[in-house]
């Protein structure tokens, strides 16, 4: 991908590629944009098994390189039934294509949790907080599981988590996992007390995320 922007000077060729970075300074910039496109890019690229690098760049523009290894077409009648299983685990794991709800304030992990569900076929909906969560579990009861960041503006997970655990919600026997960077022991304990089902640890690897997902909608559904 090749632009004909102002270009990226060598101090900031690999800081772009963090969340809010530009290249440009406030005082200096030109153009629109908080600073993401670039981060939320790198990220899906590389939770596809990608990578995604900046090759070049000057005063007339930069270009930019995703390196992904990829089936060639006249290969897809030898590649379809090794894809099978992944892409109906979600119908298999809920009777029908079972929806989950992945909860977190970071756009780039909502994202990257949303490609590995949806590649593992689940149908997936998305909230930025815990109230946000919340209401979108009352406008959508289908929900069958959610992955419930801890620490998130407007409402965090643990007062969601509890508000979804009242008699009166429709989600109260539903999956909850936690998802967080802190998980010492201790820690889910505290967790599995307030009423989430199991806890995963930040950065969150795709199998691991899909089996849990498939684990406890199974239990839920044999329940």
């Amino acid at each position: 991908v090749a632009d004909t922007g102002v270009g990226v000077s060598a101090d900031k060729q690999e800081k772009i590629f963090e969340e809010f970075e530009q290249a440009e300074t406030f005082g200096e910039r030109t153009g629109g944009g908080v600073g993401l496109g670039l981060a939320i890019s790198r990220s899906i690229v590389e939770a596809l098994g990608g990578r995604l690098r900046l090759e070049a760049s000057s005063a007339q523009g930069s270009t930019f390189l995703i390196e992904m290894r990829l089936p060639r077409a006249g290969d897809a009648a030898e590649t379809a039934p090794a894809e099978a299983a992944p892409q109906n685990a979600g119908a298999a794991a809920g009777g029908a294509q079972a929806t989950v709800l992945v909860a977190d304030d970071n756009l780039p992990n909502r994202m990257i949790a949303a490609a590995y569900l949806k590649r593992a076929g689940y149908r997936v909906l998305l909230a930025e907080n815990g109230a946000d969560a919340i209401e979108t579990c009352k406008d959508n009861p289908v929900v069958e599981m959610i992955f419930m960041d801890i620490e998130m503006p407007v409402m965090g997970g643990v007062a969601a988590a509890r508000a979804l655990r009242r008699a009166d919600s429709p989600m109260r026997a539903a999956p909850i996992v936690a998802l967080t960077a802190h998980a010492l022991p201790e820690d889910c304990e505290k967790l599995r007390a307030v009423g989430f089902d199991d806890v995963l640890r930040k950065p969150i690897d795709e199998k691991t995320m899909t089996d849990c997902a498939r684990r406890l909608i199974k239990s839920r559904a044999a329940a």
